[in-house]
């Protein structure tokens, strides 16, 4: 198992504020499709940007949903930056960014950090979770 230093995941006024340590530090920015990314500061190792609705449940015609590519593409951020320490934010702060931190607990530090943030994105995370699943069933 791979054990990650996740820092926290963070909101859009604090993520444009994070000093990150040179060669050191990854982020997730997660932004609505219809919204810009938060300007940052200098000094990310790299920065992982998408774009989906904070919706949890595939009801709604009109949302862009979390999917399973942006599922991959985060999980394979986090392994070629285990190195590093990983941040998270999303707009708010509250959904999207928390369920990336609790599904990557869960799956690399073997931690469960839900109680933490009661109102994380369960679809954000379960999905997160399904494809690691699948990764490691497939093997």
């Amino acid at each position: 198992m791979i054990n990650i230093n996740i820092i926290g995941a963070f909101d859009r006024a604090t993520a444009k504020d994070l000093n990150p340590r040179k060669g050191r530090s990854v982020l997730i920015s997660i932004t609505a499709p219809a919204s810009e990314f938060v300007q940052l500061q200098d000094g990310w190792s790299d920065v992982l940007r998408l774009k989906f609705d904070d919706v949890d449940h595939e009801d709604g015609q009109d949302y862009e949903m979390f999917s399973d590519i942006q599922a991959e593409q985060i999980l394979d951020f986090v392994i070629r930056n285990s190195d590093k320490d990983i941040f998270v934010n999303c707009d708010a702060g509250i959904s999207r960014s928390t369920a990336v931190v609790v599904a990557l607990e869960q799956i690399f530090n073997a931690k469960d950090v839900s109680d933490d943030w009661p109102h994380h994105n369960k679809y954000v995370k379960n999905k997160i979770r399904d494809i690691w699943f699948k990764r490691i069933w497939s093997k």
